[in-house]
C-alpha cells in the first residue's frame, strides 16, 4: 500500500509542476490528478482505501500548510472584523437554509447540515491564491486568512 500511495503521490506531483511550468496553479494540477485517479480507482473496491489514506493525508498537508502560513498576532488583530463577518455570513446561510426549507421540508438535521455546507470555506485552495498572487501579506489578504480560520474552527 505504501508503495501505490508513493506512487499516486509522485503522478500527482508530476501534474502540479507540470501545470506551474505551463504557467497555471499548482491546484490546478492536484485537481486534474484527482479527477483522473478517482475514475481509475473507484473501478476497483480494493482501493477504497487507498483513496481514504490519500485523502486524509492531504487534508494533514493542508492543515500543516494552514499552520505554517497563520499568523497569530495579525489573527488578534483581526479578530472583531473577522467575527462580524462570519456571523454575518451564518446568519445569511441559516435564513438561505430556512428559505429552502419553506420550498423543499427537510428534518433539521438535514437543514443544519445545509447551513454547515454553506459557511464551509475552501481554506486551503484561498490560502494558495493568495501566496501564488503575492498578497497574503496584505491587509486584505491576513483579513481573509482571518476570516476563513475562524470558519474552519466553528465548524
Amino acid at each position: 500500500m505504501i508503495q501505490i500511495l508513493s506512487i499516486l503521490l509522485c503522478i500527482s506531483l508530476s501534474f502540479a509542476i507540470g501545470f506551474g511550468f505551463l504557467g497555471y496553479s499548482y491546484l490546478l494540477g492536484y485537481i486534474t490528478t484527482g479527477i483522473m485517479l478517482s475514475r481509475i480507482l473507484n473501478h476497483n473496491p480494493e482501493n477504497i482505501h487507498i483513496i481514504e489514506n490519500l485523502g486524509e493525508l492531504g487534508l494533514l498537508l493542508l492543515i500543516f500548510m494552514i499552520g505554517i502560513e497563520f499568523n497569530l498576532i495579525e489573527f488578534k488583530q483581526r479578530w472583531k472584523q473577522s467575527t462580524m463577518v462570519f456571523s454575518l455570513q451564518a446568519i445569511f446561510s441559516m435564513l438561505t437554509a430556512a428559505i429552502i426549507n419553506f420550498f423543499y421540508p427537510m428534518s433539521l438535521q438535514l437543514n443544519l447540515l445545509l447551513v454547515c455546507l454553506f459557511i464551509l470555506s475552501s481554506t486551503g485552495i484561498v490560502f494558495k491564491l493568495l501566496d501564488e498572487t503575492g498578497r497574503t501579506d496584505t491587509p486584505e489578504g491576513s483579513l481573509i486568512s482571518s476570516i476563513l480560520i475562524l470558519q474552519d474552527l466553528a465548524v
